[in-house]
């Protein structure tokens, strides 16, 4: 068997500890002859992961209270390893970041859509583009993304954070200005 367990000290306080045996059986009768375990001290391990699932679920706090489209991209491949639920959430893991951003079949491109992530990759500095994206329902937006390098031990760009602001009624609001300017 194997459990992990507390229990009390002397001086009150509580410990975690794994306790591990085995028995032996006779084996005509089927009886227990023998146990032997051993129980190992693992309070600063459960501490130590207790630390861990604290600070992820402060990291989970701080990502979902970004309203704004926010994510971290692995670059060898465009898969999303983190996102808030405003790029996608939970069902974004593992998706590419550009067929969540409506270019199904490969990385944004051209005028109206340039992929930040290549330039960040090649550079190592952060970038910032404005992105035409078409959603799901047809409607069209426009995002300035920013993405910002994640660097491995060996100063290799591994991933990008991105997080894109909706420019689109800031774009309408200049167009209508523009116009009314030409009239």
């Amino acid at each position: 068997y194997t459990v992990e367990f507390r229990l009390k000290t002397k001086n009150g306080h509580y410990k975690w500890i794994s306790g591990k045996g085995k028995s032996y059986y006779d084996d005509l009768t089927g009886k227990p002859v023998r146990a032997v375990g051993i129980h190992v001290d693992i309070d600063e391990r459960k501490q130590f992961e207790n630390r861990i699932s604290e600070n992820a679920a402060f990291l989970n706090t701080v990502f979902e209270a970004i309203t704004q489209p926010f994510a971290v991209i692995n670059t060898h491949d465009f898969s999303i390893a983190m996102a808030n639920s405003s790029y996608g959430g939970i069902e974004a893991i593992g998706k590419t970041c550009y067929s969540v951003s409506g270019c199904p079949e490969k990385p944004c491109q051209g005028p109206f859509d340039p992929c930040p992530l290549p330039k960040v990759k090649a550079t190592g500095k952060p970038v910032s583009v404005e992105h035409a994206h078409v959603l799901e329902n047809g409607e069209k937006k426009i995002y300035q993304i920013h993405a910002y390098p994640v660097f491995n031990e060996k100063k290799e760009v591994v991933q990008i954070i991105e997080y894109m602001v909706d420019m689109t009624e800031e774009k309408k609001m200049s167009e209508k200005i523009r116009e009314s300017e030409n009239n």
